[in-house]
């Protein structure tokens, strides 16, 4: 059966590399990415070469919150990955009321697009490690304990998915993803992997809240784009948690120190120790990964001397 699939937020960071391995796949007959543009970032339509063309991709301006445009947009659909969400980093209240209408009222305006396209008979959702909350030890079975404004948003959106979708027709496939790290054309670079990155290759300065000392986890993003992917086609995942490994920030301070020497550095709350949140089964820094995405950082400046921030 040939795949149809919407992609709420697909105009983003994730959802941009999720178009091209969807776009190759014989099996997707068409591609519909919903987004409203919030950020006014209009990257995702200029590829990195004259060959990147998605041809069976349609795009359709549309706030999520905006039921009726949804729905009509689905018309047609037979699998929806909702991948739109808005985020703020760090991770805190002050911006809660954005929290709340995207993350959490988006997936009730997705649930009533669902009921209205009964097509629709797949749901990948991408929520956010954030939803277990600060904490060391952590199995992916875990119950969640959210414990900011972005991460009670999120859980939010999930359990209005799963209240739906448990009382319908409709599978859905869960995955929340770790920190999420690597190139494409719409990178965000606010994000602790790109910032670092950016900051050393073009003589800033990286910046530190707390001693360094808190661990977070950590995916890449071509992982995270897999990971949909096979969920959009209905295939065995790996698991709720999508993670590639964890370290302290000074860990991953260390590393873009030993690729990049010259970098400084700031700690700027040095005296507050800032919680951790680590899983029993993820390894340790991947160095590897993580010089894969400096290079293709690095292999995208076209300015190789800028002075100092």
């Amino acid at each position: 059966m040939k795949q149809n699939i919407i992609i709420t937020g697909g105009a983003g960071y994730v959802g941009a590399s999720l178009c091209e391995a969807l776009n190759a796949l014989p099996e997707v007959e068409s591609i519909v990415v919903y987004d409203e543009l919030i950020r006014n970032d209009r990257r995702f339509f200029f590829g990195p070469s004259e060959s990147t063309v998605l041809d069976k991709v349609r795009f359709v301006r549309g706030d999520i919150l905006d039921t009726r445009r949804l729905s009509q947009a689905c018309q047609g659909m037979n699998v929806m990955i909702h991948l739109a969400a808005f985020v703020d980093e760090p991770f805190t209240y002050s911006q809660h009321t954005q929290y709340d209408q995207v993350n959490a009222y988006g997936a009730l305006a997705v649930t009533r697009a669902l009921e209205e396209n009964p097509e629709i008979q797949r749901l990948v959702h991408l929520s956010s490690s954030a939803v277990y909350g600060f904490r060391e030890g952590i199995d992916p079975a875990d119950a969640p304990n959210p414990q900011n404004g972005y991460a009670l948003s999120k859980r939010r959106g999930e359990q209005y998915l799963e209240a739906f979708t448990a009382s319908s027709r409709i599978s859905l496939a869960l995955l929340r993803a770790a920190h999420i790290f690597g190139y494409n054309r719409t990178s965000r670079f606010e994000t602790l992997v790109h910032r670092m990155a950016f900051e050393a290759l073009t003589g800033g300065c990286i910046s530190l809240y707390g001693s360094g000392n808190q661990v977070r986890p950590f995916v890449a993003l071509d992982r995270v784009a897999e990971a949909l992917r096979q969920a959009a086609l209905g295939q065995p995942s790996e698991g709720l948690l999508i993670a590639d490994f964890q370290c302290e920030l000074n860990a991953m301070l260390a590393w873009i120190r030993s690729r990049i020497p010259t970098v400084e550095y700031q700690y700027l709350t040095p005296a507050i120790e800032h919680p951790s949140q680590s899983f029993t089964h993820l390894p340790g820094i991947d160095e590897h990964s993580l010089d894969a995405a400096l290079d293709a950082i690095r292999g995208q400046l076209t300015i190789s001397d800028v002075a100092g921030n």
